[in-house]
């Protein structure tokens, strides 16, 4: 499937009767390096876990290659609440699951088990070194954020990827990092990262050559064989 297929990435949406709207919460370069980082991992049979799935647009990536293209299979975990301080609890009584599940059936993705509840109640299903690739894009803040990192990394095996979505700056403004987002960045991730795996060590973004400046907010850290 071409990977423009995936966007614009329409959903349903509940306001005075059933109305289409459309959640870009991932941009087409987004899109292209998430892809790009799967990728990279691919090998039958592989294992993948999404933190944070909400309507399905990552979930409908990912689950291209992990299913579709190598017969593994996705593990897909969200509470469907969104995270406090995010504008996703705006809609959150909309069925997001079921309209996770119908982008799913849209896009044809199988072999995506949904795991519904928070990310600290799934981790003991993996063990440690077991995970090809882990995508994390959903509580912000600082604290939970952190407990994420420290929790699902040790999952991934030598060679996998952990990677997530909001890098959106090198700088952090401490009075923030509780909050979802403030001021153009998302302060907690910035944060979290930067202590756990600093830009001048694993920690990999996307900048351009020539403007240094960030063009995609994923980041990822490829797990080394010895640690």
């Amino acid at each position: 499937m071409n990977i423009t297929d995936f966007y614009p990435f329409i959903v349903i949406k509940q306001s005075n009767g059933w109305a289409q709207y459309e959640c870009n919460n991932l941009s087409p370069s987004d899109l292209m390096v998430l892809h790009g980082l799967i990728d990279r991992v691919k090998r039958t049979g592989m294992v993948a876990v999404e933190i944070g799935s909400w309507t399905g647009m990552s979930t409908c990536c990912l689950g291209d290659v992990v299913g579709s293209q190598s017969g593994g299979i996705l593990y897909a975990i969200d509470n469907f609440q969104g995270s406090p301080g995010s504008v996703q609890t705006d809609y959150k009584d909309t069925g997001v699951r079921k309209i996770l599940e119908g982008n799913l059936k849209k896009f044809k993705i199988r072999r995506v088990k949904i795991l519904e509840g928070n990310s600290d109640s799934f981790t003991p299903l993996f063990e440690d070194g077991t995970v090809d690739f882990i995508f994390i894009d959903a509580d912000h803040r600082y604290t939970q954020f952190k407990k994420d990192l420290d929790n699902w990394y040790p999952k991934v095996r030598p060679g996998g990827l952990l990677c997530g979505h909001d890098f959106n700056g090198v700088t952090w403004d401490e009075r923030y990092i509780e909050d979802d987002f403030v001021e153009g960045k998302h302060h907690g991730i910035i944060k979290a990262l930067t202590e756990k795996f600093s830009t001048e060590g694993d920690l990999r973004v996307f900048k351009h050559k020539e403007t240094d400046k960030i063009f995609s907010s994923l980041w990822y850290v490829e797990k080394k064989d010895r640690q």
